[in-house]
């Protein structure tokens, strides 16, 4: 390129500026031009090919990250279904292999960009500045037509002066429409004063609207929750917990205590209905003092001692520890009616809240079949 502007610029110092350059020199310059166009163009290849590395790589270690993430939303869904942890599961080989090999093609593509993009800025620099020549070359030829245009100014002078008389008329003319255009000026500014006053108006109620919208809001999530602590709990879609409780018919269950409120000796009754009409059979009462009478006078009563739970827990007993991994259908016959039974009571309780029953059931050492429920005040 350095020859090429040397030759270039002989070939200037040895012809005349009136003489125009032949046709040749042009067709150099393209060729030149093309030539580094090309060069540049391949680099930028080569660069959409590193790039294609890297995407190829990232869609190789796609299937790690699906059996992952498979994996995680398996164990989310059966703890929350069965209360129960599965097993960690480990990467297949096979996806541990096409995750290396996505690593390596993801280095290589990234080396390669870099590279790549080193050579096309270096090609972008050569465009550059073979431009810059050009455009010398040009700036030159510009000056010689400079030349020849300030001798066509001076003849255009005389007719400047001759005009003169015309422009100070039209100076009168533009000096009339220059304050014209200043109170104008003055009005548009009081209109956009004016403008910008109604514009944070409206901000102001916006924002007032919102406070009130949230004020609002806030009040009745409040009046819900009030609601909800004023309501008695009871049971709901009994019919339904009925049904679910029936094929474990014969199942022995007892209080083992109940908060010492009317609220939650009405809902030990309730809990004590659904389950004599199911089929389950109440034990033997617990111990304890102080205790309550359930049904006071009444034949069916039964006394269950006073107790400071918060709200109703499901309990029972196994000799070992529960395989988690195992389905519930898998489980012990009384395991598997005290599962239903907590379900049930979570989701037939009303008012519901997060902590009308305990998160799952409480299964302690021992050798008793005999379901537990402890009701306790409400939350």
């Amino acid at each position: 390129m350095i020859i090429f502007s040397v030759l270039r610029s002989s070939l200037e110092k040895s012809t005349s500026p009136s003489i125009p350059f032949p046709d040749t020199l042009k067709g150099v310059d393209d060729l030149i031009r093309i030539s580094l166009e090309g060069f540049r163009n391949s680099c930028f290849n080569w660069l959409l090919a590193a790039t294609f590395l890297v995407v190829a790589g990232l869609v190789f270690e796609g299937p790690e990250l699906w059996h992952e993430i498979s994996s995680i939303v398996r164990h989310w869904r059966f703890g929350r279904r069965f209360h129960f942890s599965l097993p960690e599961e480990q990467t297949p080989n096979r996806a541990k292999l096409l995750a290396f090999v996505g690593w390596t093609l993801i280095v290589l593509g990234v080396a390669g960009e870099f590279v790549a993009d080193s050579f096309v800025s270096k090609a972008d620099g050569f465009v550059q500045k073979f431009d810059e020549i050009l455009l010398s070359d040009a700036q030159k030829k510009t000056g010689a037509a400079s030349e020849r245009a300030a001798m066509a100014f001076e003849r255009a002078a005389q007719t400047e002066r001759e005009a003169s008389q015309e422009n100070e008329r039209a100076a009168k003319a533009e000096q009339q429409a220059s304050e014209e255009n200043a109170r104008a000026a003055k009005a548009l500014e009081a209109a956009e004063i004016a403008r910008t006053n109604a514009e944070g108006l409206s901000l102001q109620i916006a924002q007032a609207n919102e406070r009130a919208a949230n004020a609002e809001k806030r009040t009745a999530e409040a009046e819900v929750e009030l609601a909800r602590l004023k309501l008695p709990r009871s049971l709901t879609r009994v019919p339904e917990l009925i049904s679910a409780l029936g094929p474990f018919k014969g199942t022995e269950y007892v209080f083992v205590s109940v908060f010492q409120d009317e609220e939650s000796i009405y809902l030990l009754r309730a809990i004590d209905d659904v389950l004599q009409k199911a089929g389950w059979t109440r034990g033997k009462s617990v111990g304890g003092f102080p205790g309550i009478n359930i049904y006071g006078s009444e034949p069916n009563n039964f006394s269950v001692p006073v107790g400071v739970n918060i709200g109703v827990q499901v309990s029972t007993d196994s000799p070992k520890d529960v395989d988690t991994s195992l389905k519930i259908e898998e489980l012990p016959q009384y395991l598997q009616a005290a599962i239903t039974l907590h379900v049930g009571l979570s989701s037939c309780l009303f008012p519901s809240s997060n902590n009308s029953t305990a998160k799952v059931v409480n299964v302690q050492k021992g050798t008793s079949t005999t379901i537990r429920i402890a009701v306790g005040r409400k939350p």
